[in-house]
This record gives C-alpha cells, structure tokens and sequence, in this order.
C-alpha cells in the first residue's frame, strides 16, 4: 500500500469511529491526490451523511462540480454514487452533471479500462441469515463506509438483538449487494465489530464485513 493509500485507510478508519470532523480533515487533503481523489471524496459525502447531514453532502458536492479539480469522467463518478444513496434514502434531488461530449466519452471509456479491476462501490446490501433467532429472514443494510472490499455497516445502539448477531470470524454466505451500475451476490466474512467512543453516534456499532467471493 502506498502513502496515500494509507492515508485514505486512517482517514476513514477515524470516520468508523464517529470522528467525521477529523476524518473529513484528513479526506480533504487526499482530495489533491489523482490517485485517491474519487474515493476520499465518496467517503467525505459518507462522513456528511452519516452524520445526518444530506444538504452538507450535496453542498459538498456542487462545490468540487464548480471547481476544475475534478475531471468531467470524476465529476461523474462522483455525482452518480451520490444519486444512488439519495435515491435509496428518499431524496429526489437533482444534481449538477456534465454534458456528454467526444472529449468526455473519450475520457470515460479510458478510465473504464484503467479500473476494470476495481472493487464496485456498494451503496447497501442484503445479508440472509443461516441461523439464530433470524434464521431465515433476510434485511438491507446500507453501506456506510467502504475501503476496497471491506465494506462497514452502521448500528444503532437500540439494536441490541440484531448487533449480537454479528461476531468477529463470522462468515456470512449469502449476500447480495447493490450498486449503483449492478446488483452481485456473494459472501463475506465479519472481521470486526467496534462501539462508536465518541461523536454524535457514541454507543452505535461498526461492523465491518469482508468481501471474499462474488457471483
């Protein structure tokens, strides 16, 4: 992992923690670097939204769109994750996009190529439980942080029974995950399970799941 790779895991490390104001601090600086600036932008929308604020994350939002930080294929990126949240969370708003033109579907068809390979962003997932008092009963959960393929699900602290469902080690076979470009199933495993210590969701829970196969 590089410099910056690991910059952006300690910043949204900070953000699973509560600590949105530190962990947009440090996204903020990462937003100049070419090779990390879509994803610490989509966990600077993340941090606004978990911290209950969508006209902070679309404020946010319209400011890089103004800017000529951001590509056009970037703004795009960009403004399509952020679509897709606000449109599962029941927010019909519309956001500032760039018109398509040779130059930008030249540019889209480029950076295509160089992120085939890249994990999809998952805006929420659907886990069906094997066993335990939910066997059988399947619930989304939207996807509030994602680093690669750890994607990491928020709490309440009111969910008693449901946070006792996930442990550490647990291996969870039958997901399903939305994007905003595809709908995958596959499985995952719990690798850590954290009570928020401090901010506004002090007392929630954490829980991160890692994804080791997709269909």
């Amino acid at each position: 992992m590089d410099e910056d790779s690991a910059s952006l895991e300690g910043a949204i490390a900070l953000a699973k923690f509560g600590q949105y104001e530190g962990a947009i601090q440090e996204l903020n600086q990462l937003i100049e670097k070419e090779s990390v600036r879509v994803p610490a932008a989509k966990n600077i929308l993340r941090c606004h939204i978990a911290n209950t604020s969508i006209e902070d994350a679309v404020s946010q939002y319209e400011d890089w769109f103004s800017s000529d930080l951001f590509t056009p294929t970037q703004k795009n990126n960009v403004r399509q994750f952020l679509e897709d949240i606000l449109t599962k969370k029941g927010y019909k708003l519309t956001l500032s996009q760039v018109e398509d033109t040779p130059s930008l579907i030249e540019e889209q068809t480029q950076g295509e190529v160089e992120s085939e390979e890249e994990i999809i962003d998952i805006s929420s997932v659907t886990l069906t439980f094997e066993d335990g008092p939910r066997k059988g009963e399947s619930i989304e959960f939207d996807v509030n942080f994602q680093s690669g393929n750890v994607i990491s699900l928020l709490f309440s602290r009111r969910e008693k029974n449901l946070i006792e469902s996930f442990r550490a080690g647990l291996k969870l076979n039958n997901l399903q995950f939305f994007s905003p470009i595809a709908i995958f199933t596959g499985k995952g495993i719990v690798t850590e399970k954290t009570e928020i210590s401090s901010g506004p969701r002090r007392g929630d829970y954490s829980i991160d799941i890692k994804i080791i196969s997709t269909d």
